[in-house]
């Protein structure tokens, strides 16, 4: 039964970009309780690309790059000019 909860889920976070568990009732054979439903599916919301929050709703989640931080990545590319740990962590770690 498992398969079919799984199948449906997948087609729903395809079809739309929101849904509840109750819905997935209307398509099953058995009857579920929304709470059931979201112990089946928890360990596959990710591969899912779902986030399901606490009142059982269920959003698609849209997979796309962060922007570039261009201080971060400065920061990154100067520690990676001077390897090492940066003054401020250096100091923390030296014995008062």
């Amino acid at each position: 039964m498992t398969s079919e909860i799984l199948s449906l889920a997948k087609y729903l976070a395809s079809s739309r970009l929101e849904f509840s568990l109750s819905e997935m009732n209307q398509y099953l054979d058995k009857r579920y309780e929304e709470r059931e439903l979201y112990t089946i599916l928890e360990p596959h919301f990710f591969d899912l690309d779902l986030f399901c929050g606490p009142g059982y709703n269920c959003t698609r989640l849209i997979k796309s790059p962060l922007p570039a931080d261009e201080v971060v990545v400065r920061e990154l590319e100067a520690q990676f000019e001077n390897p090492g740990l940066p003054l401020r962590i250096e100091n923390q770690s030296k014995p008062i």
